[in-house]
C-alpha cells in the first residue's frame, strides 16, 4: 500500500511505502521492549534510592547529633479527648521533659500546625519549653494561633513562613504580684 506523497515532493525523494506488514508488529514489540526497559530501570533506581535512604536513616539513629521533633498539631488540649485531631499538653510536656533528660538528644524542635485550643494547655507547653536546658525551637507551619502560639513563645526561637497564620491571641493572663505586702492583680 502506497502512502500519498506530499505536495512539495522533489525528484530525489520517494514516497514511503509499507513493504512488510510484519514490520508493524516488530515496531510494537520494539516500543514495548523499550518501555519495559525504562520502567524496569526506574524501578531498580527507586529500589536503590529506598535502600540508600534506609541505610542513611539507620546511620542517623546511631549518630551523635540527634534532634527530637515533637508535633503540636490540631487542637491543643490539656488531656487527650479522643477526637483524633488534637495534641494534649499532658503527653507533650512529658515527651519534652524526657527529650531534655536524654543525653543522646542534642536539640528539640516543636513542629506546630494548630489553630489553638485551651489556654492552660498553651501555658503548660510554653512553661516547659522555657525550662528546657537543651536548645529548642518552635516551627510554625500553616498555623500557630491562640494557645498554640502561646505554647511557641516558650521556645528559644520561633520560625514561621511569611504565609503562616501566626498570633491571634484571644486569652487573658492574670499575673499576681505583691506590692507593700498586698496582693495585686
Amino acid at each position: 500500500m502506497e502512502i500519498p506523497s506530499p505536495v512539495n515532493l522533489d525528484s530525489t525523494q520517494t514516497p514511503i511505502q509499507e513493504k512488510c506488514p510484519e514490520r508493524k508488529c516488530s515496531l510494537y514489540v520494539g516500543m514495548f521492549s523499550a518501555s519495559f526497559v525504562k520502567t524496569f530501570g526506574v524501578g531498580i533506581g527507586l529500589a536503590a534510592l529506598l535502600l540508600i535512604v534506609g541505610m542513611v536513616s539507620d546511620m542517623s539513629e546511631k549518630s551523635s547529633c540527634n534532634v527530637s521533633v515533637r508535633a503540636l498539631h490540631g487542637e491543643l488540649t490539656t488531656y487527650q479527648l479522643g477526637s483524633g485531631d488534637e495534641t494534649d499538653s499532658q503527653s507533650l510536656v512529658s515527651e519534652l521533659a524526657r527529650d531534655d533528660a536524654d543525653d543522646s538528644i542534642k536539640g528539640i524542635i516543636l513542629d506546630i500546625d494548630s489553630p489553638g485550643g485551651y489556654p492552660v494547655a498553651g501555658e503548660e507547653v510554653a512553661s516547659t519549653l522555657s525550662r528546657l536546658v537543651k536548645p529548642n525551637v518552635a516551627v510554625i507551619r500553616s498555623m500557630g494561633a491562640s494557645a498554640a502560639y502561646w505554647a511557641a513563645t516558650g521556645a528559644d526561637q520561633i520560625y514561621a513562613s511569611k504565609s503562616s497564620d501566626v498570633g491571634s491571641i484571644g486569652v487573658i493572663v492574670t499575673v499576681r504580684k505583691e506590692q507593700n505586702g498586698r496582693r495585686c492583680i
